[in-house]
């Protein structure tokens, strides 16, 4: 719960936090099939919590390249001007 995938993922750690306490309460009304049926939607969340994290770190990385492409461009326009 404390990671970087916690922290990318907050909505997604919700749900998974609520289907564990499902899960428990199922496991300990002993339904094996709701407990089962939870677990496997913890994992799937868990994937999912994972890929929002990874989205958002290519997103910084985008936004980063992007700064540097616009610092590029405007030092590129000074130099133009330097030559005229």
């Amino acid at each position: 719960m404390s990671s970087p995938v916690a922290d990318a993922a907050p909505l997604e750690i919700k749900f998974i936090q609520e289907k564990l306490q499902l899960a428990k309460k199922a496991k300990a009304d002993r339904k094996k099939k709701l407990e089962a049926q939870y677990t496997e939607q913890i994992y799937a969340d868990i994937e999912i919590a994972k890929l929002r994290a990874e989205l958002n770190q290519l997103n910084d990385v985008l936004l980063n390249k992007r700064d540097q492409v616009s610092s590029a461009q405007v030092y590129l326009s000074e130099l133009l001007e330097r030559m005229q």
